[in-house]
């Protein structure tokens, strides 16, 4: 098919004398990566897009409040123009009314007593279900029901202060259909005015863009788990079969299919695990002793030697302890697999003011700078076998007790992750 192919290659020793290879196309799972890479550009393209939706609404803000402001000048100037003369002021008028009936947005007048006075034809189209004649002198709350008393009360102080009020958006059923609106409230003499813009269509246009966002991620997560899963699934597969075929080294694939079976098996419970609530159930512990006996459950290799540097004033503090293990658990394999060539792993803890301190770093190849900035992101890793939970469980542990995670790494030097924990 003039296309380049790759393979994976597996070799081993099933006695001795003898050399066994399993290879296996992985042209796909690399097109799925590419995949991958292109939905997370899209999804990059489409956050570009809503910063720029996001500064169109600001923009519009700051216009609504012009608009606003120049009403306000309008109204004052069409009280003036009563004292002139009649004429003056019914021309006025109807160059409002015209202004007003022309436009999409709803406008309405109170008076002081928050009776309607005036409303133009987009905001009578609002209260279809009563006749026009009944809508002026109608009480706002008759017309409003659902009116939030935040809201009524910014229009009170708009009264006093003359302050134009933005309202958040509001959902309000017409007609049977849902409808979202805002509200900005300016003083009309010494009543207000009301201008209701209905963002519906801005509204779908966000849920559309989220869900969109929402898909991509989906689309990311699963295609990364079915990368993951799918070779060790294989392997498994590969070693019934051949020990099917070959009785006489049916112990040793089973033993290659029981450990690949346990290493999907793991990742589904890493997956489970980093993507749950986290809720602690906390209680006292002496913390190093509890880090200790954490750290005796881990295989060092022999080229890692281990340094503990604790302090003896942090004998009882307030954590799941096996909450708080797992992230032991978690940087300390990462600094373990930092130091492929061997290197230092210090463990330290202190009191620093009211949290208790316990720094992990190790000697080994640090963190890329173009790495940093992904490094909490869930779904994130330069492994090749992780599904890059591991630092985002981290975070969420330690956030779930009150407290905070940072980290320091210089490339060739090594990296140090900060641990703090209130007291």
């Amino acid at each position: 098919e003039n296309l380049n192919r790759w393979y994976s290659l597996y070799a081993y020793s099933p006695e001795p004398g003898y050399l066994a290879t399993l290879s296996e196309d992985i042209t796909k799972r690399k097109f799925a990566e590419d995949g991958i890479k292109r939905s997370n550009e899209t999804l990059l393209v489409k956050n570009t897009e809503l910063e720029a939706i996001e500064e169109e609404l600001l923009t519009s803000n700051e216009e609504l409040i012009r608009l606003n402001t120049i009403i306000q000048n309008y109204a004052s100037q069409l009280e003036r123009k009563v004292e002139s003369g009649t004429s003056k002021l019914r021309e006025s008028e109807e160059a409002l009314s015209s202004f007003l009936d022309s436009s999409t947005d709803n406008f309405m007048i109170f008076d002081k007593d928050f009776r309607l006075i005036d409303l133009n034809q987009s905001a009578f189209e609002m209260f279809s279900e009563i006749a026009q004649d009944n809508v002026i002198g109608k009480d706002i709350k008759g017309l409003f029901t659902d009116i939030e008393p935040e809201r009524f009360k910014g229009y009170n102080s708009v009264m006093q202060t003359g302050i134009p009020y933005k309202s958040g958006s509001y959902l309000k059923i017409i007609d049977g259909e849902r409808r979202w609106f805002n509200t900005v409230a300016f003083r009309v003499g010494d009543g207000v005015g009301l201008r209701i813009s209905n963002i519906t269509e801005q509204k779908q246009n966000e849920d559309r863009l989220r869900l969109a966002e929402q898909f991509e991620a989906v689309s990311s997560i699963g295609a990364t788990i079915a990368h993951d899963l799918r070779n060790p699934l294989s392997r498994v597969t590969q070693s019934i079969e051949l020990a099917l075929k070959r009785p006489e080294r049916a112990d040793r694939m089973l033993d290659i299919a029981y450990e690949n079976a346990m290493y999907a098996l793991n990742m589904v419970e890493e997956f489970r695990l980093g993507t749950r609530k986290i809720i602690a159930d906390k209680k006292a512990v002496n913390l190093e002793e509890f880090i200790k006996e954490s750290i005796n459950s881990v295989k060092l290799p022999d080229k890692v030697k281990l340094a503990l540097l604790n302090s003896n004033d942090l004998e009882s503090v307030i954590i799941d302890p096996e909450i708080i293990k797992r992230v032991i658990d978690n940087l300390t394999m990462n600094a373990i697999e930092a130091m492929p060539d061997g290197g230092v792993l210090t463990i330290s803890t202190q009191k620093v003011n009211d949290m208790a301190v316990i720094e992990i770093s190790d000697t080994g190849v640090g963190i890329k700078p173009e790495q940093i900035k992904h490094i909490w992101q869930p779904m994130f890793t330069t492994k090749s076998k992780g599904i890059g939970l591991g630092l985002y469980f981290v975070r969420s542990a330690v956030e779930a007790h009150g407290g905070q995670v940072d980290f320091k790494s210089k490339p060739g030097f090594g990296t140090s992750f900060i641990i703090k924990l209130p007291l």
